[in-house]
């Protein structure tokens, strides 16, 4: 347990520094970000929406992420969000955070690839444990989980 600490405590670290580092970067990455989601429609045709992967759009695990992996995350988040609503917004994302963290840390999941694709974690909750992936994001009153995530 005592080593889990430290190791906890260097991964919220490095999610700190990833948090400088996309922030510093922030206007390359929206005029990025906005060139990538430009959708155009004919007339009279309904707006489609983005392309958010194959692999999503299939129902399967992005890729990196195992399923022992995937179950322990819905396992981890699923045991916080009792707390998760009780208190308020702000703490629950802090857990919200500090669980994510912890929980590729632990499963060996890339922490840049994860911060450059906050996606993956919206996707393996939907995937693996919807019921999870509603509960964080109605009580964190978030869209998507991606969007709470610090710092990614």
């Amino acid at each position: 347990m005592r080593r889990a600490l430290p190791a906890a405590v260097a991964c919220t670290a490095a999610a700190a520094v990833l948090a400088g580092c996309s922030a510093s970067g922030q206007s390359d990455s929206a005029t990025k970000n906005a060139a990538d989601t430009t959708v155009t429609a004919s007339p009279g045709a309904s707006p489609a929406a983005p392309d958010t992967g194959s692999a999503e759009a299939a129902g399967e695990l992005p890729a990196g992420i195992t399923p022992a992996a995937a179950e322990a995350l819905c396992t981890s988040l699923g045991d916080q969000l009792q707390s998760m609503r009780t208190y308020t917004i702000t703490p629950g994302k802090v857990t919200l955070n500090g669980v994510v963290v912890t929980w590729a840390a632990q499963n060996g999941v890339n922490l840049v690839d994860l911060a450059q694709n906050r996606g993956k974690i919206d996707q393996t909750l939907t995937v693996s444990c919807p019921d999870v992936h509603d509960g964080v994001t109605s009580a964190l009153e978030v869209p998507d989980v991606a969007s709470a995530l610090v710092g990614f």
